[in-house]
């Protein structure tokens, strides 16, 4: 049985609640555990007898993959025992720290969200002109005087550091977002990038695999017609022949179903003395899981023996599907 991901959202609190909920919702719906601190019905597990913030690092710990959204704010400062982070700098730089003792294939992996304004104001504020005061970047000094658009600026830039990347062997790879209607679909693609299994395995599970049916009927004269049609809707339907290691005869239709199937008639000497011969039809489902289907053919000669004689009476090939394969296409 294959194992769901199991990632952790780190990122400040007040200004990004909808967004890690939105977040959070989205990937477990495709498929993935996740982990998030302040949602009690995610995986987070909580250690009673260590503080807050040791909880969330033996949760990173336990973790496939890190995802970081870096917004408006840098966080509270920790304080001496955390090097006076915020919980989100010290959940990254833990994550590093492990997987220095880890092999390759146990890594925690770290995906890195900062917001496009964020992103902006970053780029003046990293050349140190004074005279800039970001907009929307929250503003004001910590205790100890160092202000908060500093820690930010030092965060993002110790993340984005190609050399320390380098020499540390880890990635500086950085998205921008605009919104979380863009956020959503951008992590779910670098998942896949990472763990691209749990699109096959989401795809085929019981609640989201649709079933395409094919129909083979011989029509006489050399012909045979190939009819799809599914119970539940599919859409962008494509169907065709595959012979030897091409396709073709492409027929394309928006949506089929029980009731409006796509057919079309194929000739029988097109598939003689082919290696291998096909059916096939690509379409998706709601989801927008896509999927490839293939019934392997087998053609059927007119004579029955060797006196020559038709074997039907009309002395017509026919052709029949002896295999199906089912493939999980890439979106």
């Amino acid at each position: 049985m294959n194992k769901k991901p199991i990632v952790f959202i780190s990122s400040t609190y007040y200004d990004l609640i909808d967004v890690r909920a939105e977040l959070r919702q989205y990937l477990e719906e495709r498929g993935f555990l996740v982990k998030c601190s302040d949602d009690f019905d995610s995986d987070f597990h909580v250690k009673t007898q260590v503080d807050s913030i040791e909880s969330c690092l033996q949760n990173v710990e336990q973790s496939d993959v890190v995802i970081c959204i870096i917004d408006r704010r840098y966080g509270p400062c920790l304080g001496d025992q955390f090097d006076n982070l915020s919980a989100t700098h010290c959940e990254i730089k833990h994550a590093r720290k492990i997987n220095k003792s880890r092999t390759e294939s146990n890594k925690i992996k770290l995906l890195f969200f900062i917001r496009k304004r964020t992103e902006e104001e970053y780029g003046q504020l990293k050349r140190k002109n004074s005279r800039y005061k970001p907009l929307y970047i929250e503003q004001g000094k910590y205790r100890d005087g160092v202000t908060k658009e500093e820690q930010i600026v030092s965060f993002i830039r110790e993340i984005k550091d190609l050399r320390n990347a380098k020499a540390k062997k880890h990635s500086n790879w950085t998205d921008t977002f605009e919104s979380s209607v863009k956020l959503k679909p951008l992590v779910y693609r670098r998942l896949l990038d990472l763990f691209p299994q749990n699109n096959v395995v989401l795809a085929m599970s019981p609640e989201r695999f649709l079933h395409v049916d094919c129909g083979v009927k011989s029509q006489g004269n050399d012909c045979f017609t190939v009819s799809w049609w599914s119970t539940t809707m599919a859409v962008n339907v494509a169907c065709g022949l595959r012979i030897d290691d091409k396709d073709s005869e492409r027929l394309r239709q928006n949506t089929i179903s029980k009731e409006s199937p796509i057919s079309n008639t194929y000739q029988c000497s097109q598939l003689l003395g082919k290696k291998y011969n096909a059916i096939w039809c690509e379409y998706s489902n709601t989801f927008g899981d896509r999927y490839r289907i293939e019934h392997e053919l087998k053609m059927s000669s007119p004579f029955s023996d060797s006196s020559g004689r038709p074997a039907n009476g009309k002395g017509t090939r026919s052709a029949k599907s002896i295999a199906e394969r089912v493939f999980v296409l890439d979106h």
